[in-house]
């Protein structure tokens, strides 16, 4: 299904831009703002409605009253839960850099693997997921980037389109829809795992994350 969503995406994403709410709109280099949110909650309620119409058994540990909820606040756990893999993925920078261990290669940047952003995605996962827009652009941020990767920095060119907090959102959304539908049979924070490590449910961070999602999302629990 993310596959065929492609075109109706592109015009909601352009319909944003041209609004002012993605790249034009105000963001922060640490921190979340209600931008974000609405941000977050305005391509839910747009585009995925795959992510709203998932049965309650796969939400079974994220949001145990998801079959009580109604459209709004199932799109209100989304940007919960966005913001809560923001939270442990970069701790609200925007601009955050982690090399990844071991000597994996991106295969878009041909450097070394790195992950980015709020929410920690690499330049070569626009490639791997077919990743349809052109706000994430390796060509334009090239140069920028190969010098903080050059320079080992935690925290890099806040100007490079990875490192935008609209741009990493919606792609972060991408990859999101896409895990869960490449994995209907499993619960949501399994699909999401195959990404993100910090809500792998076997994982050392899991029963934190499931605590902060509790708090930001209580009608959840």
């Amino acid at each position: 299904m993310f596959y065929s969503v492609g075109l109706k995406l592109r015009l909601v994403l352009l319909l944003l831009l041209a609004t002012g709410v993605t790249q034009a709109a105000e963001q922060v280099t640490h921190g979340w703002l209600d931008a974000y949110t609405d941000f977050v909650e305005n391509v839910v309620d747009e585009q995925y409605s795959n992510l709203v119409d998932l049965p309650a058994s796969r939400l079974n540990r994220l949001c145990p009253s998801w079959e009580n909820l109604n459209d709004a606040q199932k799109t209100t756990f989304w940007s919960s839960l966005v913001w809560t893999l923001a939270f442990y993925e970069s701790s609200f920078y925007r601009n955050a850099i982690l090399r990844e261990p071991g000597n994996r290669i991106d295969p878009l940047t041909k450097h070394r693997l790195h992950s980015e952003g709020l929410l920690q995605l690499s330049y070569g996962d626009t490639k791997n997921y077919r990743y349809p827009f052109d706000d994430i652009s390796w060509k334009q941020d090239k140069n920028k980037a190969i010098r903080d990767y050059q320079r080992s920095v935690r925290f890099g060119n806040k100007s490079r389109t990875l490192l935008d907090a609209y741009s990493n959102l919606n792609f972060g959304l991408w990859i999101i829809s896409a895990n869960i539908e490449r994995h209907p049979h499993q619960p949501v924070e399994q699909a999401m795992a195959h990404y993100w490590s910090t809500i792998k449910p076997t994982g050392k961070l899991f029963k934190d994350f499931l605590n902060s999602l509790t708090d930001k999302a209580p009608f959840c629990f």
